[in-house]
């Protein structure tokens, strides 16, 4: 009786928690929004790329303070985009889903060049970004970080 009662209470127990772990829909979606990154980032948008991340994203650039909400993001990214053309390739290493939070681990190379006049720059560095799912389903950043391998010279 006393075994019975602890398999009903270990079941019951574990019957409460949130299933967790990385499905292959999830593994597609989050590689989607790296993939629409990239796109966004050639054809020089800041509209398609911010509509990646979430309203009260947090991002943490090398050598920066934080960039708190997508409005703070808004100049930035635009101001980049008025100075530069972006050839970006990420590559994701790894995604690990926990309920309605996931991580991605990725590696990315860029070759950005100048719209005025100037040599191009071709930088390589890692990314970790933390996803919210949103009430849709969809994935969005909803904190970043990210480094380079080698400082740049900008």
């Amino acid at each position: 009786m006393r075994a019975i009662s602890l398999l009903l209470c270990t079941l019951l127990v574990t019957g409460c928690y949130q299933q967790t772990g990385t499905t292959e829909a999830d593994l597609e979606a989050i590689t989607a929004v790296f993939a629409e990154f990239d796109a966004a980032s050639a054809a020089g948008d800041a509209n398609r790329i911010l509509a990646l991340y979430t309203d009260d994203v947090v991002s943490m650039p090398p050598n920066a303070l934080p960039r708190v909400g997508v409005a703070v993001m808004r100049a930035q990214m635009q101001g980049f985009i008025d100075q530069f053309t972006s050839d970006l390739t990420s590559r994701v290493e790894e995604v690990e889903v926990s309920g309605d939070l996931a991580f991605a681990h990725v590696s990315w190379e860029q070759t950005m060049t100048p719209k005025d006049e100037g040599d191009a720059t071709h930088e390589q560095g890692k990314w970790i970004v933390v996803f919210k799912r949103q009430a849709d389903g969809s994935w969005k950043c909803w904190r970043e970080m990210w480094s380079t391998y080698e400082p740049t010279e900008m």
